[in-house]
C-alpha cells in the first residue's frame, strides 16, 4: 500500500524530470492572453449592442398609442426647419434686391387685434391708404389663436371670402399695409409672422390651406343618397345637364345653410351672396367682382 502511494505521488515529478508534460495535472493559467482577448471581445459586443439599442430609442418610431404623436412631432420639426430655411432664403433675396427691408415692419404681436364682425353685425371695414400696394394679414379664432396668415391686394375682399369659407375660425384679424410691395417682401413678412406663432395650420397643412384659399368642393362630402341622386341625374332615363347641376346645387346649398347659420349665431346681419354658377359644379364660394388680386413680383415698367 505504501509503495502504491509513493508511485502515485512521485509519478508527475518523474515525468517532468524526463521532459514529459501532463496537462491534466497542470493548473490552468489565471488569465492567459487568448482568454483575455475573448473577454474584451464580448465586452465590446455588449457595448455595441447597448449603443445600438440607445440609437433605436431615439431614431425608431414608437408603436401603439405614441405612434401618432411621434409622427406629428416629426412633421412639426420638419415644417419648422422648412420655414427657417425659407425665411433665410427670402431675407437673402430681399437684401440682394435692395428694394426694402424689414426694419419698418411691425411684429405680429404689436398689431391691434380687430373684431371681424363689428357691433353693427357687419364685416369690419379696413381703412387703407391710397398709396397701399398690398396688405399682409393674420386671422385668429375665438381664443385669439392665429389660424391663417395671408397677403392680398384687396384685403377687404379677402377677409370677406375667409369669413364665408371658415365661419367658425374668423373672429379677429390683424393687418399691415405695404406701399412698396414686392412678392419677396410680402412672403418674408408672412413667413416671419407664421414663425412667430410657432407654425399656423392654415399655412402649414395643405388640406386646411385649401379651405382658406379656395372654394369648398362638396363632391367628396356627398352622402350615399346624394350619390344616388347625382347618378340618376347623369345616367338615368331622364338624365340631363340641368338635373346634374341641380343635384350639385342641392348639396352645395346644404353646406351654405350651415355656414350662414354659424354666422347668424355670431350676430352677422350682413347678407353674403354665394356664387350660383359655382354651386352648379359642386363648389361653394362667395360671388366676387372680378378684380385683379395678384401680388406683383417685379416693379412695373415705366411708361414712355
Amino acid at each position: 500500500m505504501n509503495l502504491v502511494c509513493l508511485i502515485v505521488v512521485s509519478l508527475p515529478a518523474v515525468l517532468v524530470a524526463f521532459g514529459f508534460r501532463y496537462p491534466l495535472l497542470q493548473a490552468p493559467p489565471l488569465c492567459s492572453q487568448p482568454h483575455h482577448h475573448h473577454h474584451h471581445h464580448h465586452q465590446r459586443q455588449r457595448h455595441q449592442q447597448h449603443r445600438r439599442a440607445q440609437l433605436r430609442l431615439f431614431s425608431e418610431p414608437p408603436g401603439g398609442d405614441d405612434a401618432a404623436e411621434y409622427v406629428r412631432t416629426q412633421l412639426k420639426q420638419k415644417e419648422a426647419e422648412y420655414t427657417r430655411q425659407r425665411t433665410a432664403k427670402l431675407q437673402s433675396q430681399l437684401k440682394e434686391s435692395g428694394d426694402s427691408d424689414l426694419s419698418s415692419v411691425p411684429s405680429l404681436a404689436s398689431l391691434q387685434l380687430i373684431d371681424y364682425i363689428n357691433s353693427e353685425g357687419e364685416l369690419a371695414t379696413v381703412v387703407v391708404d391710397p398709396g397701399t400696394r398690398a396688405s399682409v394679414y393674420a386671422i385668429s379664432d375665438e381664443q385669439s389663436k392665429v389660424r391663417y396668415v395671408g397677403v392680398s391686394r384687396n384685403i377687404q375682399q379677402s377677409l370677406r371670402l375667409h369669413l364665408a369659407r371658415m365661419p367658425d375660425q374668423t373672429y379677429f384679424f390683424q393687418c399691415h399695409h405695404i406701399t412698396k410691395a414686392s412678392r419677396t417682401l410680402l412672403e418674408l413678412i408672412q413667413s416671419e409672422w407664421v414663425s412667430s406663432c410657432g407654425g399656423v395650420d392654415g399655412n402649414d397643412d395643405q388640406t386646411i390651406k385649401k379651405l382658406w384659399e379656395g372654394a369648398l368642393d362638396v363632391k367628396p362630402l356627398f352622402t350615399d343618397e346624394d350619390e344616388k341622386t347625382l347618378s340618376e341625374a347623369k345616367f338615368g332615363p331622364n338624365a340631363s345637364k340641368v338635373k346634374e347641376e341641380s343635384a350639385y346645387k342641392k348639396v352645395a346649398r346644404r353646406y351654405e345653410d350651415e355656414k350662414v347659420a354659424i354666422l347668424e349665431r355670431r350676430g352677422l346681419v350682413e347678407k353674403l351672396r354665394f356664387d350660383p354658377k359655382l354651386k352648379g359644379s359642386g363648389l361653394l364660394d362667395l360671388y366676387t367682382e372680378k378684380t385683379k388680386d395678384v401680388i406683383p413680383s417685379k416693379k412695373p415698367a415705366k411708361k414712355g
